[in-house]
């Protein structure tokens, strides 16, 4: 395309022009290349790059001619360069000051130089030219300028941690069935004695507070560290006794529930005896023993959930500091996974759970 482009210029009688270079060329590198000739570049690139899109989508026929002078492709070209041009004065606001042009990502908040690029689109639409600008903005003047994050922002521009923080919490209790012989003829239970907490993972938030001070490299914002979300895995021991639950006693007793007197515990009794003095029976079953211990594991996964989210872990640190981040991070983990740890042991409980847990595992149970 670009050899057409030649061969028009030729037979039009004017003089070949040297191809453009591309974006990623030297006019971006070479540092020392003046301001104005490389907005005259991006002229002549954002021209001719949108005259070969034409050509190829076929909206136009080429004639293989150069386009006449004024054309809405040149004045496009014209006023970007003039738009630039006009900011010239303003080298120390072309970054923070003109949102529009520079298009970023949040950086990592209060670092005291962003060093990452700024990215752009390849793909065509309107969107590439601002992004061509981008890179002429940033390397303006010297090729190491690099974007620095401005303190001193107005109040209203503040934006701390939420108090109370308020986390989303995930709590997994994920418990190790074992079928166990247990003392006086037990059925099933949770020792939570053997729970531990084995992961926990905290996402954080980074706020700029209204708070600032002072640092080697000039007056920087200060920042509330907070918990978004918290994960916790743990494990607990459930041990069931099949062989007590299975058994049948010598006049053919078996393990019986009154799914309609939740309050009264398992009974072992005959059959006719349980037909007769149980308002709702059911058969005990190595099923229902497991609803059962699950209905309590429930329970405290429900209740840890709770007490983490109630924590308001808050840190204000300034200036910015990725160490001081991760450092806070560890720590945070570290202390919910002893915090977790403690209350877990100590079978917290909720009203009537052993009521609740009888009425949970009803559905499991069988049929006398």
């Amino acid at each position: 395309m670009a050899e057409q482009i030649r061969i028009a210029e030729r037979k039009a009688g004017g003089k070949t022009k040297a191809p453009v270079p591309g974006l990623n060329k030297s006019w971006v590198s070479e540092q020392n290349s003046s301001y104005i000739d490389r907005v005259m570049d991006l002229q002549r690139t954002v021209g001719n790059r949108e005259v070969t899109r034409l050509i190829r989508s076929g909206f136009i026929r080429a004639k293989l001619t150069i386009g006449r002078p004024g054309d809405i492709y040149e004045q496009e070209a014209d006023r970007i360069a003039d738009r630039v041009m006009r900011m010239t004065g303003e080298k120390q606001s072309l970054v923070s000051g003109h949102s529009s042009l520079v298009q970023r990502q949040s950086p990592c908040p209060g670092c005291e130089e962003e060093e990452k690029p700024i990215s752009r689109k390849t793909s065509g639409g309107g969107n590439l030219l601002a992004h061509e600008l981008t890179l002429v903005v940033q390397q303006a003047g010297d090729a190491r300028t690099k974007i620095r994050r401005q303190a001193g922002a107005p109040a209203a521009a503040c934006n701390p941690c939420p108090n109370p923080v308020n986390p989303s919490v995930n709590v997994s209790i994920r418990p190790r069935v074992r079928n166990v012989v247990l003392p006086s003829n037990g059925i099933a239970e949770t020792p939570w004695n053997t729970a531990n907490v084995t992961f926990v993972s905290v996402w954080h938030r980074e706020r700029r507070n209204c708070n600032t001070c002072a640092a080697p490299g000039g007056t920087m914002d200060g920042w509330d560290l907070c918990a978004r979300s918290i994960n916790i895995l743990a494990t607990v021991n459930m041990d069931i006794n099949q062989a007590e639950i299975n058994r049948v006693g010598a006049g053919g007793e078996r393990w019986h529930m009154d799914c309609g007197n939740t309050a009264m515990g398992a009974a072992f009794i005959t059959r006719a005896n349980a037909m007769t003095t149980l308002t709702t029976p059911r058969r005990y079953t190595i099923a229902g023993g497991r609803a059962h211990e699950g209905y309590h594991v429930q329970v405290s996964e429900r209740l840890l959930r709770d007490r983490i989210r109630a924590r308001n872990d808050i840190r204000q640190i300034c200036p910015y500091s990725a160490t001081v981040i991760a450092t806070w991070k560890t720590n945070l983990e570290t202390a919910i996974k002893n915090d977790a740890n403690t209350f877990l042991r100590g079978n917290p409980q909720e009203p009537n759970e052993e009521r609740n847990a009888n009425a949970a595992a009803c559905p499991s149970h069988a049929a006398p």
